[in-house]
């Protein structure tokens, strides 16, 4: 029976050894070459394939380790339902509440203010007094990368929020300092009075004429337009006799409080009292009179 071929597709029992050559296979074994091809569902009974090359063509099975690199390719970021806004003890965090938001076993918390900062990123919340364990999807060196995103859904004050990695690579978990900058933090916004906001950009809303100007150098003024809004009066003679016993003088209109400047002889006075001149409405009163020949000049606001 040594040469004789047996055909499996009719063989009903084989007693002791049969070597593999004698074996008619036709198309009904699965050889290890790859030279027969299955026709049907293989169930591999909960059991795994392991040592997969990396699949190259659209009809290859992946391996673990495309299928999470694809995963960081597609879905760059990682999601937790809270965050720290302070330290926490990685290895007894003593509270279940974080910003607000009282976590359950099983829930991720995002921590980006660690002391030790080679702590930052994702962790599974386990209990009040447990060990917060890193999560799955960032806790190797090839998934916390610069770039990576992590999206806070809940809290008083990071509610969703969205943070950026800014640590160049090459990371090494657990010793490398993780830098985790804040990028928005959420919610809605509306202007309020001064400002305009066009899609994420705030403003400040000038009214035509009013004398201010924005750039991007910052807020100025016009002064030919705030100058002419405001009437400025500049070198008005002041009504009144220069002969030295009158002290009071009179302008035109009364002037913006504290705008004036009164100008005798050139020389700018102090306004006060026991000092150079008191104002009341548009009257100047001198302390003491000018005398004949002096001249009088005033600039202000009207």
């Amino acid at each position: 029976m040594s040469n004789q071929k047996i055909d499996l597709s009719s063989a009903r029992q084989v007693r002791g050894n049969l070597p593999l050559a004698n074996v008619q296979d036709g198309d009904i074994l699965l050889k290890a070459d790859g030279s027969v091809t299955v026709t049907g569902n293989l169930n591999i009974g909960g059991f795994r394939l392991t040592s997969l090359g990396n699949a190259v063509a659209d009809g290859d099975v992946p391996n673990w380790g495309q299928v999470k690199q694809a995963i960081r390719g597609v879905l760059y970021r990682r999601l937790a339902r809270a965050a720290a806004t302070g330290n926490v003890n990685i290895s007894n965090p003593a509270t279940s509440t974080f910003d607000g938001v009282t976590l359950s076993p099983g829930d991720v918390l995002f921590l980006p203010y660690q002391t030790n900062s080679a702590q930052n990123g994702t962790y599974v919340f386990n209990g009040p007094s447990a060990a917060l364990t890193r999560t799955v999807d960032a806790d190797g060196n090839d998934e916390i990368q610069p770039g990576l995103q992590v999206f806070v859904s809940e809290g008083a004050t990071l509610a969703d929020s969205r943070w950026n990695l800014v640590t160049n690579a090459p990371i090494a978990v657990g010793t490398t300092a993780l830098a985790f900058v804040q990028e928005s933090a959420g919610g809605s916004y509306s202007a309020g009075d001064g400002l305009q906001l066009v899609g994420s950009t705030f403003s400040v809303q000038v009214i035509f004429g009013s004398g201010l100007t924005v750039s991007g150098a910052g807020v100025g003024v016009d002064y030919s337009i705030l100058l002419r809004k405001a009437d400025y009066v500049m070198g008005e003679v002041p009504s009144g006799t220069i002969n030295g016993t009158n002290t009071v003088f009179t302008l035109a209109a009364a002037p913006v409080a504290n705008s004036e400047a009164v100008y005798l002889n050139g020389v700018r006075q102090r306004r006060g009292s026991g000092l150079d001149y008191t104002i009341s409405g548009n009257t100047i009163t001198f302390v003491v009179a000018p005398q004949a020949g002096d001249s009088i000049l005033v600039d202000y606001l009207k």
